[in-house]
């Protein structure tokens, strides 16, 4: 986690889930995966759907990307 930036590093995953395994994305996150998605809309689109907002209104993709990370690692997500 110190060594890569943690948005970054969650964005690829979703990207190559998103190819690989768009049902699981699909069926945890309960969002839509659409051809073409990269790893930020993804990951925009988990925070959305998870209420994950500051208080401008804008999507803290931080606190997504540490989300998606943690479930990935306890074996939550794939």
């Amino acid at each position: 986690d110190d060594v890569v930036d943690i948005e970054s590093l969650t964005m690829l995953l979703l990207e190559y889930l998103g190819v690989e395994y768009p049902e699981v994305l699909k069926q945890r996150y309960k969002i839509e995966i659409n051809a073409g998605d990269d790893g930020k809309i993804l990951l925009e689109n988990i925070g959305r759907k998870r209420g994950m907002l500051l208080s401008d209104g804008e999507i803290n993709t931080e606190r997504a990307a540490i989300t998606v990370l943690d479930e990935y690692r306890s074996g939550k997500l794939g």
